[in-house]
């Protein structure tokens, strides 16, 4: 067997186990037949909605018409390959081979990828906040704040980082794979900031994600009976996409 092999099914076994684990705590037959079926229905449209919404948020950044059905089921397969693998990093795979198999210049996919990431990432944070605020948590009693072992867990990796591009044979070698496919990013990005429309639509697509997300997670939440106050939940939500 090969290692990829071998950490994929060690990967699937362990989501298996703590799946399990949650799944014995309650009792799921009996929570499945109380299930309000219209809320279900509801959440399955959320869920239908972001696969589209991503697919946008992908499409604004590419220098060529995409098929929004074929992005649909790209996004909608990225989904699978969350399962086992962190979910931005299967993503962010899945659909860089998508555009390669469009034939997108590379410089166009890392570019495009980066560019929706980078989007996604900075509505959500502007979300968080306004949503902090109008719930009265606001920036200064934020309490998703990160334990004393997170921390220094950061500051190991950040001490590690240091040492190795101090040393020049590192940093050379760093150097020689990173440098050539930032310079063939940054025009391609700098094109893309360029036009106001296709940010406008990025960001539109990941507003629309956003709240596809929220309408999934609370109408999960209603089908099975449980009513949390919706903006401190949205708060809840919009945090952990963040991390």
């Amino acid at each position: 067997f090969r290692w990829r092999t071998v950490l994929t099914a060690v990967a699937l076994i362990a989501a298996a186990y703590v799946l399990i684990g949650e799944i014995s705590k309650v009792d799921l037959g009996s929570t499945l037949r109380s299930v309000n079926y219209g809320w279900f229905a509801v959440a399955v449209l959320g869920s239908a909605v972001t696969y589209f919404a991503a697919a946008e948020n992908l499409a604004a950044f590419v220098p060529k018409r995409l098929s929004p059905i074929r992005g649909f089921l790209v996004q909608l397969s990225s989904a699978f390959v969350g399962l086992a693998l962190p979910p931005t990093v299967g993503h962010v795979a899945v659909n860089a081979r998508y555009l390669h198999k469009q034939n997108v210049d590379e410089g166009s996919i890392a570019a495009a990828v980066t560019l929706s990431q980078l989007v996604n990432v900075v509505t959500t944070v502007i979300l968080l906040v306004a949503l902090g605020l109008l719930t009265g948590t606001g920036l200064s009693r934020f309490h998703i704040v990160p334990g004393a072992d997170i921390l220094i867990a950061v500051a190991v990796v950040a001490a590690a980082i240091a040492i190795l591009v101090a040393i020049p044979q590192t940093r050379a070698r760093l150097a020689s794979l990173v440098w050539p496919h930032l310079r063939g990013i940054w025009p391609r990005a700098l094109d893309a900031l360029s036009h106001p429309m296709r940010l406008a639509v990025s960001a539109g697509a990941n507003l629309l994600l956003t709240a596809a997300y929220l309408l999934a997670f609370f109408a999960s939440l209603y089908a099975v009976g449980a009513h949390p106050a919706l903006l401190p939940a949205a708060v809840v939500y919009l945090a952990g996409n963040a991390v």
